[in-house]
């Protein structure tokens, strides 16, 4: 049975500082899609669009990479949330180094108490 290749973007975005950690990810990366790259839409010092062609036996072999990564976001462009895949990673790597880790639109503030500071604010 023949395998079908199919044309995708695949993003890969870290942050700065770039520390060898971070280093040690772009590479594992690069080395397992490298020979799918049929070109380099862009790469800068924050990440890169590359252009792949994948089977979908590939493309499921990625994603399943992407659960081993802590320190950058791996993602099919059009096809992927980013802001999700960076939640899962942040949720992996918070649970690895063993941090409480609630990001800041998840933070319960109901108990919160918030002080008029007497500028309105209302309807005047």
């Amino acid at each position: 049975m023949q395998e079908f290749f199919h044309e995708k973007t695949l993003r890969i975005h870290w942050g700065l500082p770039v520390d060898q950690r971070v280093e040690a990810e772009v590479g594992k990366t690069l080395m397992n899609v490298m020979s799918s790259v049929k070109g380099v839409e862009i790469a800068d010092n924050e990440g890169m669009i590359l252009k792949v062609e994948m089977t979908e036996d590939q493309v499921e072999w990625v994603k399943e990479l992407r659960t081993r990564l802590y320190y950058i976001d791996l993602w099919f462009e059009g096809e992927e949330d980013p802001e999700k895949v960076k939640r899962e990673r942040l949720e992996r790597w918070a649970e690895r180094e063993k941090v409480d880790f609630t990001p800041d639109y998840e933070a319960d503030t109901s108990d919160r108490e918030f002080e008029d500071d007497g500028e309105g604010g209302g309807d005047d």
